[in-house]
């Protein structure tokens, strides 16, 4: 019981001191927008003001009024939550640390998280709810174990271990000191230290490991020896702690010098009245149960006052046992009896179980009558106690287990989500790839197909023209023969005919006179008629451009009915079809074509305007239209003007593209005059 008292508050006191040294954090280097000077101005206005909370209130207003908060405000707000706790305001101290761990965790600041589970696990603990309080420094250890060489993880396991201690859990008390001992290693934080020895020592005491428990209790005292500061109360704690364990074991001599010491250490401190209080009853104790003398009761009476006076209710037990057991030996048995039912009510009142337990075993010796009605009493108590302790036990066991669970569930729900991305992200690269592949195929069969198109056009075309240039010669040839057996069959016969009529209208006979007149003139006629079909027949010039002229017409007449865009088609009449090349005309020919194409594809316009001409052996072609065009600069160039651009070239001719946005579009191209096969003949 002695022991929890202690440790706890020590242990607290280690805490707040390392919470609010500004330089052992390494966070408070940092500079914020709320300057430190400014917050030390606020705190310091607080420590000495009548109503510090005008000025902690401000400050808090000050960092909610901030959009952003960095790792510096953190560290300063946990020193204002720090201030509300040693205020008095507890809740308000919660809710800043709740902020702090909302925070942290959005600014993935593992130790000042750590820090905030801690500040929330203290809260929770000194309202007696270990549970709450295990469950948070459970966190803060898990938070930090990425960290072992951090100073505060080490921290973090003493008050696991004191929470473990305050329940009764000695062997796992004892084992988070050991690991908070392991990890200092070669630190120089004798503080710390020193806690951990402490903590491992009275935890080793109350397993019975009293050895073990006197080693850890004396290194302790060697470094509160080196350490303590005038104020401090290190070296009093741990002789008093040494003194108890002799004492608890029954060697009071033993016991005394240790109290002795730290009895003349403490008496002429300020700050130290509740240890000197303990040492001061646990002294007179000693030295009663050695000789059993009057001379101690003043010095019990003394204790007792000095615990009623600091509300110190369950040292106030420890010295109403204490003077019960005195009186019981000086046979005052209504004082004895008087002492232990006091006793008895006020561990009740506090619930103070271990103080019950103690008083039905002081009442159970003194009042003989009712021996077995306390001693029932005693058992149910024990029962409970060890019942609770055992619920106690599982509990932290159910909340180390969920912990240990919820990280278990963690981790493999993101190793999970893990999988899932990588999976999802290997099938987007696999859609990506093979749609990439299928539009690649895709475009490399249209491209193809239409290459092929083209090829079987221009054979066709060629074909035609071939075929139609056949047809031409033939009717050409057929023509000459007609003509030249018309002219030199059919009119000689007919011109020799008139000859001899003319001889015969030598005759002097009126009516052959009149006959041959008539006839005569009607053999005029039908040799006028058969030149004029002789001239008509010979006319090749006009039907070869009529034919080219023929296949663009045509065209144009049928882009017009599909797309209702009005097309000027202007030839002029100086252009010599008759000599140019097949080859040139079937170009010009697919160029119309295409740019015909595109034009009703792309540019969505309304009027169209094609020209043809010829000058100096240069045919001239030009394609203009008024719709949206495009900047020739920056465009890639598509299939279309590509197949324009490489039959100009294989004719060896002049390309010129004008086009901007919303301007339109003019396709211009020279090509050299070369002259068909049967005219170079």
């Amino acid at each position: 019981m002695l022991y929890r008292n202690c440790l706890f508050c020590l242990i607290i006191l280690i805490s707040l001191t390392h919470c609010t040294r500004s330089t052992s954090d390494p966070l408070a280097k940092e500079k914020g927008n709320l300057s430190v000077k400014t917050i030390d101005w606020y705190l310091q206005k607080a420590e000495s003001s009548k109503n510090p909370f005008i000025y902690l209130n401000a400050l808090y207003f000050k960092f909610q009024d901030k959009k952003k908060l960095d790792s510096t405000d953190l560290y300063q707000m946990s020193r204002l939550a720090i201030e509300y706790y040693v205020k008095g305001r507890p809740e308000t101290y919660l809710k800043i640390s709740r902020e702090i761990l909302v925070q942290s965790k959005k600014l993935q600041l593992p130790r000042r998280t750590a820090k905030a589970y801690y500040f929330i696990s203290k809260y929770f603990l000194e309202k007696n709810q270990t549970d709450s309080a295990y469950h948070y420094v459970s966190k803060a250890i898990e938070t930090l174990k990425d960290n072992p060489n951090d100073l505060f993880y080490a921290e973090l396991f003493l008050n696991k271990g004191d929470i473990e201690f305050k329940e009764g859990d000695y062997y796992n008390a004892e084992q988070s000191g050991i690991k908070a001992w392991d990890l200092l290693g070669n630190k120089k934080d004798p503080v710390i230290k020193y806690t951990a020895l402490n903590l491992i020592a009275v935890s080793s005491n109350e397993m019975k490991s009293i050895d073990f428990s006197i080693e850890c209790h004396k290194k302790a005292l060697a470094i509160a020896k080196r350490i303590q500061q005038d104020d401090g109360l290190m070296v009093e704690t741990t002789l008093n702690n040494l003194g108890y364990v002799y004492q608890n074991q029954g060697q009071y001599a033993a016991s005394i010098p240790f109290f002795e010491e730290a009895l003349e250490l403490i008496k002429n401190k300020k700050n130290g009245a509740h240890l000197y209080a303990m040492i001061l009853d646990n002294i007179t104790y000693s030295k009663y149960k050695l000789r059993k003398s009057k001379r101690e009761l003043p010095y019990f009476l003394e204790a007792l006052k000095l615990r009623q006076q600091n509300n110190i209710f369950d040292g106030e037990i420890v010295s109403l046992i204490h003077l019960s057991e005195y009186y019981w030996d000086q046979r005052q048995s209504t004082q004895a009896f008087s002492r232990a039912q006091e006793a008895l009510s006020l561990s009740k009142a506090n619930k103070y179980t271990d103080g019950i337990l103690l008083s039905y075993k002081q009442l159970s010796q003194i009042d003989t009558l009712n021996t077995i009605k306390y001693m029932k009493a005693y058992l149910s108590v024990f029962d409970s106690t060890m019942e609770l302790e055992r619920i106690r036990k599982n509990k932290f066991a159910r909340v180390k287990f969920k912990t240990d669970e919820i990280i278990g569930e963690k981790m493999a729900l993101e190793y999970k989500n893990r999988n899932l991305v990588v999976g999802l992200f290997i099938a987007v690269v696999l859609f990506v790839l093979i749609f990439i592949i299928r539009y690649q195929r895709a475009k490399t069969r249209e491209l193809i197909l239409n290459q092929q198109q083209q090829l079987a056009n221009e054979e066709i075309y060629n074909l035609l023209i071939t075929q139609q240039t056949l047809i031409d010669d033939s009717r050409k040839a057929e023509k000459k023969r007609i003509a030249r057996d018309i002219h030199d069959g059919i009119l000689g016969k007919m011109f020799g005919a008139r000859i001899l009529l003319e001889s015969i209208n030598e005759q002097t006979a009126p009516e052959f006179a009149e006959k041959r007149e008539r006839y005569l003139k009607e053999l005029q006629k039908v040799e006028q008629e058969l030149r004029e079909i002789s001239h008509e027949m010979n006319k090749d010039q006009e039907a070869a451009f009529n034919n080219f002229i023929a296949l663009v017409t045509s065209l144009v007449e049928e882009q017009q009915q599909l797309f209702s865009v009005p097309i000027k088609l202007h030839f002029e009449e100086t252009i010599p079809w008759e000599q140019i090349n097949n080859q040139i005309k079937i170009n010009l020919f697919r160029i119309l074509q295409e740019s015909l194409q595109n034009c009703h594809k792309y540019a969505q316009a309304s009027e169209i305007e094609i020209n043809m001409g010829y000058k100096a052996h240069l045919v001239f072609f030009s394609f203009r239209d008024n719709g949206k065009g495009f900047d020739v600069n920056k465009k890639e160039k598509g299939i279309g003007l590509q197949n324009i651009s490489s039959r100009v070239k294989d004719l060896g001719g002049e390309l010129q593209i004008n086009s901007s946005t919303n301007n339109g579009t003019e396709i211009y191209l020279t090509l050299p005059f070369e002259s068909s096969p049967s005219q170079k003949e």
